[in-house]
């Protein structure tokens, strides 16, 4: 909690800081005179403990009129003129903007459109609530009830049949292709917009849907739809295998079917079944899509409405590789979303970051 605290008294106080150095860089090029930042500081109105986190900062730059010289030129003036962002979105981007996108929203469309399918779901993910993420609906694919899949191996074996085992993929990605499309009805131009995005910035959206091109009139020449988008025309089946991702990335399902089953025809059936719902990871747009960015125009990677689930490490593991000193600013949903992201921001090697709250 006391972490917590501090990176919201910290964000408070930088984003007071520039705003008052944006101030004084003003005057200092229409007059050339270097202010006296005592007079920006009292007017900033900095709290105690705002000043503490960036005291040190403001005490060089305050005493040097160089430093202040070289702060502005590298923090204010080239990435207002020079700079960009580079922007990953998630899916709290979307349920910000009031798009339904929950896997609870997904599993009332399959209870209307394909009412067998969502016992299929029932019966056979584990650990799977209604109200859980859609990462966790993932997730529970690669976790079954190997019970469930069993029964159905046993019923082929005694039919002599090859009926789908548990979950028929097949409808599960048609029924998932048809709501993607649905959801483009909560899109309008006339929507409010929740963030100040800059449109020369570029986007990683792992979203299906296009809402910053709706909403943001973001060009698509910057943006990169890893997961596949709703303006695809993903009309048939074949184009939806193609154009929607959606899997797990469960590497021990072959061990822990080894310990569910000693029979090797059972397991390596069972594993079958697994490996067809294992999430292909797109790594060769994103690299495409990174590699056009000139690099050194990026000053920030800013993380919107993504859990930073493990799920999707390689993503990540690739980016914070392709900007190794780039600093990450990542928004938190409560105290228990801020823990999640820090231990996978370990995990995926990202040094620098700062974490904001955004709700």
């Amino acid at each position: 909690m006391e972490s917590i605290k501090r990176n919201t008294i910290r964000q408070k106080a930088l984003k007071k800081f520039h705003k008052m150095m944006e101030y004084a860089w003003k005057y200092y090029n229409d007059t050339k005179i270097i202010p006296d930042l005592e007079l920006y500081r009292e007017n900033a109105k900095f709290s105690k403990d705002e000043f503490s986190e960036i005291g040190s900062t403001y005490n060089l730059i305050s005493n040097n009129a160089q430093e202040f010289i070289n702060y502005c030129r590298n923090h204010i003036k080239s990435k207002k003129e020079d700079m960009s962002k580079l922007y990953i979105i998630g899916n709290g981007f979307d349920l910000k903007h009031n798009i339904p996108s929950r896997y609870s929203d997904f599993a009332k469309f399959v209870i209307t459109c394909d009412p067998s399918l969502f016992e299929q779901i029932e019966k056979c993910l584990r650990n799977l609530s209604l109200n859980g993420l859609w990462s966790n609906f993932e997730a529970a694919l690669g976790t079954q009830n190997y019970n469930e899949l069993l029964k159905d191996i046993k019923r082929n074996i005694e039919i002599k049949k090859d009926y789908p085992i548990g979950i028929d993929f097949s409808s599960l990605k048609i029924c998932f292709r048809d709501w993607v499309i649905a959801l483009k009805k909560y899109l309008c131009v006339s929507c409010s917009r929740k963030y100040a995005l800059e449109k020369d910035a570029y986007f990683l959206s792992f979203n299906y849907t296009d809402t910053l091109e709706t909403i943001y009139n973001i060009s698509k020449a910057h943006i990169c739809h890893i997961h596949g988008y709703v303006d695809k025309g993903d009309l048939d089946i074949e184009a939806t295998y193609a154009g929607y991702i959606v899997g797990h990335d469960n590497k021990e399902y072959e061990n822990e079917i080894d310990g569910f089953t000693s029979d090797p025809y059972e397991q390596q059936e069972l594993k079958d079944v697994i490996s067809g719902y294992k999430k292909d990871h797109n790594l060769s747009e994103i690299e495409q899509f990174v590699g056009k960015i000139p690099h050194e125009s990026i000053s920030d990677i800013v993380v919107l409405g993504h859990s930073l689930g493990l799920i999707d490490a390689p993503y990540f593991e690739m980016i914070n590789k392709e900007f190794p000193n780039i600093y990450w600013q990542i928004g938190y949903f409560d105290e228990r979303d801020y823990v999640c992201k820090v231990n996978s921001l370990v995990k995926i090697g990202v040094k620098n970051y700062f974490l904001f709250e955004d709700r």
